[in-house]
């Protein structure tokens, strides 16, 4: 496994031959070692910062980093093997639509929308009111690992996690729901999921649900 915080930056040498009919590259580190586009097994795609190859101080460093992360982007798309979020260019440049963006999704999947979730700000709780509880969650393909412990009677809402996931055209999500008066609701959204937010065991069995999702796309792959 390796971490590439910066693939075109001046750290390594990047090489990318593209026509209409095929696309191949070649990552040269500094070490000498490299990687061709076939020599990737799978990449899991995080969120990314400003290259530090390029100065604040230049007047070309917004239009640079556009262009890096335009290429990085493109990159991606070409890669043959699995790639976990290989997300759509609007949510590569928009990390963190409110959400508010996710409406359509929201009804479509049988989840409340977020102004529901308005309700939880304001001071109406009573000693009649159930405690509000925020629970969060990962999801990864087909499995929903929740840190700490699973809610009860969460099935239904398990299932509609998975089907939104899937719609959004992601294969990994965290997401944080809250109980409300009607059920429950979603309060924050993360298409790039930061794992420190979870629990040990909850970090190993997302790593876990990872590895299997890598080695049965992979299987898939050549089976074909």
């Amino acid at each position: 496994m390796r971490t590439l915080l910066h693939p075109f930056s001046e750290s390594t040498r990047f090489s990318w031959h593209l026509d209409s009919t095929r696309s191949s590259s070649v990552i040269v580190f500094k070490d000498g070692t490299y990687l061709t586009d076939l020599d990737i097994s799978g990449v899991l795609l995080r969120r990314t910062k400003a290259s530090g190859a390029i100065s604040s101080r230049s007047d070309d460093a917004n239009y640079i980093h556009a262009e890096i992360q335009a290429a990085i982007l493109a990159w991606i798309w070409s890669l043959p093997c699995p790639v976990i979020n290989r997300v759509p260019a609007w949510l590569w440049y928009y990390r963190k639509p409110p959400l508010q963006f996710w409406n359509p999704l929201f009804r479509t999947n049988g989840l409340l929308e977020p102004d529901y979730d308005k309700k939880v700000g304001e001071a109406r709780i009573t000693n009649q009111d159930p405690p509000i509880v925020c629970s969060r969650a990962c999801v990864v393909n087909q499995d929903v690992i929740w840190s700490e412990a699973r809610p009860q009677k969460i099935d239904r809402y398990e299932t509609a996690l998975i089907e939104f996931t899937r719609c959004a055209g992601l294969s990994l999500l965290e997401i944080v729901i809250v109980k409300t008066r009607d059920g429950l609701a979603v309060k924050q959204l993360d298409p790039f999921p930061d794992l420190s937010r979870f629990c040990i065991s909850s970090r190993d069995a997302i790593t876990e649900a990872l590895v299997k999702l890598f080695t049965d796309s992979n299987r898939r792959l050549g089976s074909q």
